[in-house]
């Protein structure tokens, strides 16, 4: 009997087979894993950026002197580019985990007060100068 010998070769790979097969499980369940964690942190990673963005502006708008309207408006523009880029990653990238009902929860808290102050919804109203301003933001609104 040779190593050559079918009788050999097959229990030879009847042996790699049942030892392969659960390593091979194994390496999916692991990679599944990663991705599932890769996922998390892009998203943790993106909603960082939209919260200091978003935060920023804020205070920003809350530094500007009320009689001075001018940088105001163009403060609660930046605001509004700012909301509208975000809504653009979330449609464009799942957020996810607790990081995404963060984020989704920050976005709609904004709008809602920005659709609740008449000062702040005229102002988003002049903002629009083409029929795809804030897309993302009505797109972002629809799926919500």
């Amino acid at each position: 009997m040779s190593i050559f010998d079918a009788a050999v070769i097959s229990y030879a790979a009847n042996v790699v087979t049942i030892v392969g097969f659960p390593v091979a499980i194994a390496g999916l369940v692991i990679v599944f894993f990663q991705i599932r964690r890769d996922k998390l942190a892009g998203s943790a990673s993106a909603v960082v950026g939209i919260h200091e963005s978003v935060r920023s502006r804020v205070d920003h708008i809350s530094s500007v002197p009320s009689v001075d309207d001018s940088s105001r408006e163009a403060a609660f523009y930046d605001l509004f580019n700012d909301l509208e880029l975000a809504c653009a990653i979330v449609l464009d990238s799942p957020v996810v985990g607790r990081t995404g009902e963060y984020v989704h929860q920050l976005i709609r808290d904004v709008l809602r007060i920005i659709q609740d102050d008449a000062v702040l919804s005229e102002r988003l109203q002049s903002a629009i100068h083409d029929p795809n301003t804030f897309k993302n933001i009505r797109d972002y609104l629809k799926k919500r």
